[in-house]
């Protein structure tokens, strides 16, 4: 397989929310992680990933957290339709401008799950938007979030990331090491898990929708690139496999998956929210995410519910 795109530089993008789980690689606790990402002054502890390695590292473990998903969650479903994505995996595009993830066959014949970088970054970017134990809070941020997405985007362009400080809260600045350091491990959860919902939808699409002529368990050392003729056969049938009854279909699927994998519903939660609100002002020109995956408020509603019927069992 030829590759379609190299990643580029994601420059300081994607490192945030990873930031504590990137800090263990050389030891460091995730306060450290913050006082290495902000700069801090003389006498504040360093993360032990040097700067220019992590948006690097942080790109590998996002895809990382990506397969480690389609794993746990391939684990959870039913005999009847394992047979559907027998060998699925996920592939990357290494895009940084079009954000999207879809259900697909390679040009092998197997099914596989693929996840643009551009969608990885996002995800980040949306995650940082959680304040532990403050709804209002996240739901604003999102809310604000969605608008300067909206308003900036244009046709080419990377999605504009959040400026510095603009998920600040009035109390951040008096905030302890420890409570920063919770913050931040609370957006590295919800990346997490919205990244597990994310690949929970395109795995309920396949075992429903997306037919595969030769899922096999033979893997190539080139399967996990993306190819631009494998692109545009999936877009070609997305508006078939991604109907919206299909696509709301998938999401009841998605979230029995998720719950059952043992995942939190929240990120991914919040990540629906965004989307409906990108969704709702894009009108006819959605990106190319929201484009196959509409009614994202329904969709939501849908997770929200799965997730209540889970807790009310415990």
């Amino acid at each position: 397989m030829v590759p379609f795109t190299r990643s580029r530089s994601l420059g300081p993008r994607l490192t945030l929310s990873l930031l504590s789980f990137a800090a263990t690689l050389g030891g460091a606790p995730s306060a450290a992680a913050f006082g290495h990402a902000a700069g801090a002054g003389a006498g504040a502890t360093t993360s032990a990933v040097p700067a220019a390695d992590a948006p690097g590292r942080a790109v590998a473990m996002a895809r990382a957290q990506a397969s480690d998903a389609l794993r746990r969650l391939s684990a959870r479903v039913p005999p009847e339709g394992a047979a559907r994505v027998r060998g699925i995996y996920v592939a990357f595009d290494g895009g940084v401008v079009d954000a999207y993830a879809i259900a697909a066959c390679d040009d092998d014949g197997d099914p596989v799950v693929v996840v643009s970088d551009a969608l990885l970054v996002e995800l980040d970017d949306v995650a940082q938007a959680v304040v532990p134990g403050d709804e209002t809070a996240t739901s604003a941020h999102l809310d604000a979030y969605a608008a300067l997405v909206a308003r900036s985007r244009r046709p080419g362009a990377r999605v504009l990331a959040p400026p510095p400080g603009f998920f600040d809260e009035p109390r951040d600045g008096g905030l302890a090491p420890r409570a920063i350091a919770a913050r931040l491990d609370a957006s590295a959860a919800a990346f997490r898990d919205a990244v597990a919902g994310a690949v929970a939808h395109e795995l309920a699409h396949a075992l429903d929708g997306v037919d595969c002529p030769a899922p096999t368990l033979t893997r190539e050392p080139a399967d996990d690139v993306w190819t631009a003729d494998e692109r545009r056969a999936a877009f070609a049938r997305s508006p078939r496999d991604y109907a919206v009854d299909r696509v709301l279909d998938a999401e009841a699927r998605a979230a029995a998956l998720l719950v059952d994998a043992g995942y939190d519903t929240y990120g991914y939660a919040n990540w629906l929210t965004y989307t409906a609100a990108i969704e709702a002002t894009a009108g006819g020109a959605a990106p190319p995410y929201e484009r196959i995956h509409p009614r994202a408020r329904e969709r939501l509603a849908i997770v929200r519910a799965r997730a209540a019927a889970h807790a009310s069992r415990r």
